[in-house]
């Protein structure tokens, strides 16, 4: 019986998008079902370019679960006061801590509420991006489209950049040069749902997250992504979208990995069970290649390879019915 395959639900942007989380270990789960898709044996987390990946812990799982939901973002509250007595016996004063109002951003999770010459854009108080805090910043008078090089500036992640309306500056080099993504928001302020227009691409979104980026969708036949980015099986399970590549052209097919952008353009780090190449024996995942329904081609090495649909049938998603990898079916 040829095999069969669900999309992954359990893939996680943490460490390429620089969520606190980070990447995720899961532990090697067995499917019960009689048959299987390539989408079962895909990895579940990513990985930033230079990330060490001799960890031992990090597994892959197949999924099982529907993608995760996000928390609608919640609001601190501002008049918070303390008063603790001191612990000098011989003095009767109190010591009185006030905390102050914690910031209220002027605009909210649908990137609305900004005054004119002004956008809503993403900043973080530490190193690194956050796309947990949101406020309104100065809008370049010539600002660059989604999809073009950008220019954060030495504090690149203060919320001030030159990219239009509803975009941010990301993925910044050194030097502050990045590309304009756009931001994933909400419908409106009391909406769970969340979408990415007037642009396109995957909103991709954390539990943390008041607003999310929007990943360019690509064909993993094609390597159709801009450099230093890798085409990659998205979080919903709509398409495979662009992110960073932590393959440093080191990881071919049949050789380990740890996180699912970790292999080579035109490979997916999958479940080793699902391609037992002896270089993979002592790790969780294995790169294999991906490979096109429509001309199912696959290494004769490790024996037993078919091209086997990365989706299940009638739930592969416009653009994508033809994309499958080069599995043993199990």
């Amino acid at each position: 019986m040829a095999a069969t395959l669900r999309p992954t639900c359990t893939l996680l942007l943490c460490a390429a998008l620089g969520f606190a989380c980070g990447p995720q270990p899961s532990d090697t789960a067995a499917t019960s079902d009689a048959s299987t898709t390539a989408g079962d044996a895909s990895t579940s987390s990513t990985a930033e370019p230079g990330t060490a990946s001799g960890s031992s812990d990090a597994t892959t799982e197949p999924a099982t679960t529907e993608p995760a939901t996000t928390d609608a973002p919640t609001t601190a509250p501002t008049t918070a006061t303390t008063v603790a007595p001191t612990t000098d016996s011989d003095s009767q004063d109190f010591v009185v801590e006030i905390d102050h109002p914690v910031h209220q951003p002027d605009c909210d999770a649908t990137l609305e509420g900004c005054e004119e010459g002004e956008k809503c854009n993403i900043f973080s108080d530490e190193d690194g991006f956050s796309l947990g805090q949101i406020d309104c910043f100065p809008l370049d008078p010539n600002p660059v489209d989604v999809g073009e090089p950008c220019d954060a500036g030495a504090e690149y992640n203060d919320g001030i950049d030159n990219c239009v309306e509803g975009a941010t500056c990301w993925d910044v080099n050194e030097e502050g040069i990045g590309t304009c993504v756009a931001l994933c928001h909400a419908i409106d302020e009391n909406s769970y749902d969340y979408t990415c227009a007037p642009y396109e691409g995957s909103c991709t979104l954390c539990q943390e997250c008041v607003v999310g980026l929007c990943l360019p969708y690509c064909d993993p036949l094609l390597n159709d992504c801009p450099d230093g980015k890798i085409c990659i099986p998205d979080t919903q399970g709509d398409g495979w979208v662009c992110t960073l590549d932590a393959s440093e052209g080191a990881h071919p097919p049949g050789t380990p990995c740890d996180f699912v952008n970790q292999c080579n353009a035109g490979s997916v780090c999958l479940d080793s069970s699902y391609y037992p190449s002896m270089a993979c024996a002592q790790s969780a995942g294995c790169c294999g290649p991906v490979c096109d329904l429509e001309d199912p081609q696959c290494p004769d090495d490790p024996p037993g390879l078919s091209c086997e649909p990365w989706y299940e049938e009638g739930m592969a998603p416009a653009g994508f019915e033809h994309i499958g990898a080069c599995i043993v079916p199990q």
